[in-house]
């Protein structure tokens, strides 16, 4: 039963074993009902748009997804590199993402890279200076990161908050995201951080779907009060700035220039200069320099294994497994690695122009289950991702194998590495000795992972077809033709990349997702024992902020945010265009709902009528619709908080959806078809 050659796995023990809660089958935490609504139609179905809709290129980047080097380098003014930015003093690092903390790049797609001191990075009890190098690899920022500035003693009166988002494309809205390339108003909401005191509490501001590669944006603050009411004060060096008077900062004189362009773009859309309390810019990272590396390898990897497929050795056969699988099989898939280890703390290996090397071959393990049902009638191959930091164990839930059997599909499940149950020890190492730098690991173990499922997918079309484990009677039980994806949690979140990556699979299930991590981490209760370690390590609770957006910046190299815009809108190269059905549940303590919205507003899905609640920049539709749609299920609970913190009210929901019946059905139907219907009567709630 073997099939070319492999190599040893490596495997690694948790400190924190995967829980029940931890099971793929789950929902997003969400705000509570919306008053406003969404915007034009998407083709199929019976559209409807409400009142507070807005312009979708306002919503983020489907406009501009293809553009790598946008309008950045054109008639813009030069920027000093400064180690620390002095308009906002409490904190190095802020504001942040900011074009002071990158440097000019002819090399690079966007023409600007990242160039961060250690200064400017978190700043851990130990006095340990961070390494900035990780984070200066990228040609601008992140595609869909929280903007993060401080302004002591303000108050959140007048904001946009996530029930209201398009209150921020409004003329009197305190926060204003600018796209400098095109000058339009970016919709987005705005809070500050719950989780701290007055004296360091983030003002925090989050585009309501992905930016636009390549694009320059500038941030403008205004208007904001203090508990009293009273307008809080700007720093000295922003007030030297807006008003032309002189200061002892040096980067004042620098940026006089520039600040002379921010202000003139900002007086374009009717915001006032002596209004401003506070004002920046920063431009988005490239595509090739978001999700290149993953393309490369994707590439590098089909390549390799040809029209053949991929080389495996099968370990394992359990026959008559359950009353509903026929074969449970195990075994290993040989994969090109582009990580220096194949391990828990492997990084990516580049060259010196960013493209990913490979280091030999390396085997990771993947679990097969066959139904009985695909004894008669060869069934479609669905690859499983599962929750987070769990295993492709998780393939073997009874409400699984039962889904495989009534429906005939043949599951092929691993790991998604880089946060998978081999990956907590090694985050929390990094976290608690306050080596930030080194938390890249998590994104390009994920990008590793990409590959593996990729191929994962090609051997389940090719090479393992005719394995006599996966024979009955001499005839394949797996149909080469059809595969689909399956994933919730953490497997709902890392499918909307694999989505945009496979040529494969046509159709996938993304359970609960949400992006981006540093706007979903604050908000689900998975992250309380690392938030625990990360306020003991870290100074101040801005520090915690800054750490997230910082993330961001390599974080989306794998996840949502550099790739669920290519998903269904603007396939990357060499991909076709893919079908996503989201499944969401409303109130879930672990994946907020609002990462889930700015999914479906950056890929494009519309909701799926008799609706809930109605989103803010999400198409109405009535089904069956084709293309990419999202299904929101309420289980009764009270409103979600609105603020950066966990639903924690109610029985959690996340794994709800897999004992809803109308919701397997609504699955089994998309796949088949790649239609989408209600089969809820009505709206899909605890009745």
């Amino acid at each position: 039963m073997r099939h070319g050659r492999a190599r040893p796995t490596v495997r690694a023990t948790s400190i924190l074993p995967c829980a029940a809660w931890l099971l793929v089958a789950c929902g997003d935490d969400g705000a509570a009902s919306s008053a406003s609504g969404s915007t034009g139609s998407t083709g199929g179905g019976e559209t409807t748009s409400t009142a507070a809709s807005a312009d979708t290129t306002a919503v983020g980047s489907s406009s501009s997804a293809g553009d790598t080097t946008g309008g950045g380098k054109l008639d813009e003014p030069e920027w000093p590199h400064l180690e620390c930015d002095p308009l906002v003093p409490e904190h190095c690092g802020l504001p942040f993402p900011n074009n002071v903390f990158s440097v000019v790049d002819d090399t690079t797609p966007s023409g600007r890279r990242l160039a961060f001191a250690s200064a400017a990075l978190p700043r851990p009890n130990s006095g340990r200076v961070a390494d900035p190098a990780a984070f200066n690899e990228r040609d601008g920022f992140s595609v869909s990161g929280t903007l993060l500035a401080y302004l002591p003693g303000a108050t959140t009166a007048g904001f946009a908050d996530p029930l209201h988002i398009g209150d921020s494309l409004l003329p009197d809205s305190p926060t204003v995201l600018l796209d400098a390339t095109t000058g339009e108003r970016v919709a987005h909401f705005a809070e500050l951080d719950v989780h701290a005191d007055d004296e360091d509490r983030a003002l925090m501001i989050q585009p309501a779907a992905s930016l636009a590669y390549g694009h320059r944006y500038i941030v403008a603050v205004r208007r904001v009060v203090d508990a009293d009411g009273v307008p809080v004060p700007s720093s000295p060096a922003f007030a030297a700035l807006r008003d032309g008077t002189a200061s002892d900062e040096p980067s004042v004189e620098d940026r006089r220039a520039l600040f002379g362009d921010i202000f003139a773009r900002l007086a374009e859309v009717d915001v006032a200069r002596e209004d401003l309390q506070l004002a920046w810019d920063f431009t988005v990272s490239s595509r090739e320099h978001t999700n290149g590396r993953a393309l490369h390898m994707r590439d590098v990897a089909l390549e390799m294994v040809g029209d053949v497929g991929p080389n495996y050795t099968i370990t394992s056969v359990d026959e008559d497994y359950s009353a509903d699988i026929y074969r449970r099989i195990r075994g290993e898939i040989e994969v090109p690695l582009f990580l220096d280890d194949p391990g828990p703390g492997g990084v990516t290996t580049v060259d010196a122009d960013d493209v990913p090397q490979q280091n030999g071959t390396a085997t990771y393990p993947f679990t097969i289950l066959v139904p009985y049902s695909a004894q008669g009638e060869p069934g479609p191959s669905v690859a499983f991702g599962h929750g987070l930091f769990g295993s492709q164990s998780q393939v073997e839930a009874a409400e699984f194998q039962a889904f495989a059997n009534e429906y005939g599909l043949v599951f092929i499940a691993l790991d998604w590495i880089g946060m998978s149950e081999d990956d907590p020890t090694q985050v929390a190492s990094l976290i608690g000795t306050g080596e930030v730098g080194g938390l890249r690991t998590i994104p390009d173990r994920l990008q590793q992972s990409l590959v593996n499922f990729t191929l994962a997918i090609r051997m389940m079309k090719t090479s393992i077809v005719d394995d006599p484990a996966l024979s009955y009677m001499g005839q394949s039980m797996v149909d080469p033709d059809t595969a689909y994806y399956y994933g919730g949690s953490q497997g709902g979140i890392m499918g909307s990349c694999l989505m945009a990556l496979t040529p494969d699979v046509q159709r996938g299930v993304l359970g609960v997702p949400g992006q981006p991590y540093n706007l979903l981490l604050d908000r689900s209760v998975d992250f309380d024992p690392f938030f625990a370690l990360a306020e003991a390590t870290f100074m101040t609770a801005l520090d915690k902020q800054l750490l997230l957006g910082l993330m961001q910046t390599i974080w989306d190299r794998a996840e949502p945010s550099g790739y669920s815009v290519h998903v269904s809108k603007d396939p990357l190269p060499g991909t076709p265009a893919h079908e996503v059905l989201m499944l969401v549940a409303i109130g879930d303590h672990q994946v907020t709902t609002l990462g889930a919205h700015v999914m479906a507003r950056s890929l494009g899905a519309v909701n799926l009528m008799p609706t809930n609640r109605s989103i803010w920049g999400i198409d109405e539709v009535r089904g069956p619709v084709g293309g990419s749609v999202m299904i929101e299920h309420d289980f009764g609970l009270p409103p979600e908080p609105l603020g950066n913190e966990p639903m924690r009210e109610g029985d959690d929901p996340h794994g709800a959806l897999a004992g809803v019946p109308t919701a397997a059905q609504t699955v089994e139907h998309f796949l088949r078809t790649g239609e989408a219907q209600m089969f809820c009567d009505g709206v899909c709630d605890p009745d």
